[in-house]
């Protein structure tokens, strides 16, 4: 190889580990603001991300916050703002786990699922479609593999039918969007990001308000 190729080869070494550097620094963390709707009820879903610092707010159609979730190093945490108490997320793991969503169908053996050759750019970042499906409902699942989020934030989430959940903690990945269908083909539940911002939250918000106190039960 003469000298002109090697200059070429190693200028586009260099363009290859300023790109991946790039994309490792835009996905430390930021926040993603989603919009989830099912059958008139509109819920707006919050998640704040600064390295392993996580916070997931539930909030309604007023804006008002029922729940949020925070997790980090050695915490993790439900807090609820209107009774301004919190609780260990531990105490709350199983019943948030086997809460069964309203078309949850419990024949695993019956599901399918497929990852399509669909890719989409959604707020900027790089998606790629799975299908999960039985004979009841149908989920398309549009994820991204570069942002990683601590899997309880993914337990914490909306499920509503089939265990999408599963997928997305074994693959390492991350829902952006998410679209139910029922036997029927008709639109039951969709659950979508709407803004993403890599600016990194303060840290301030990842920590328990002082005037919360922990809950007995």
């Amino acid at each position: 190889m003469n000298g002109e190729k090697m200059k070429i080869m190693f200028i586009y070494i260099l363009l290859v580990i300023a790109v991946c550097s790039v994309q490792a620094q835009q996905f430390k963390g930021g926040t993603v603001k989603y919009i989830a709707k099912s059958e008139g009820e509109t819920i707006r879903l919050n998640l704040f991300i600064n390295g392993s610092n996580q916070k997931l707010d539930q909030t309604n159609s007023k804006g008002q916050t029922g729940k949020s979730f925070l997790f980090g190093a050695g915490i993790g945490v439900v807090l609820y703002p209107p009774e301004q108490i919190y609780t260990e997320y531990s105490d709350l793991k199983d019943t948030l786990i086997n809460r069964k969503p309203p078309l949850f169908d419990n024949n695993e053996d019956e599901v399918k699922f497929i990852k399509t050759e669909k890719r989409m750019n959604i707020l900027g970042l790089e998606c790629r479609e799975w299908i999960i499906k039985n004979q009841f409902s149908t989920v398309e699942l549009w994820v991204n593999s570069n942002l990683q989020v601590d899997y309880r934030i993914i337990e914490a989430m909306p499920e509503y039918t089939i265990d999408w959940k599963k997928y997305v903690i074994e693959e390492k990945t991350f829902p952006v969007a998410i679209n139910i269908k029922d036997e029927n083909g008709e639109t039951v539940y969709s659950f979508e990001a709407v803004e993403f911002s890599n600016a990194l939250p303060d840290i301030s918000l990842f920590a328990i308000p002082q005037e919360y106190t922990k809950s007995k039960n």
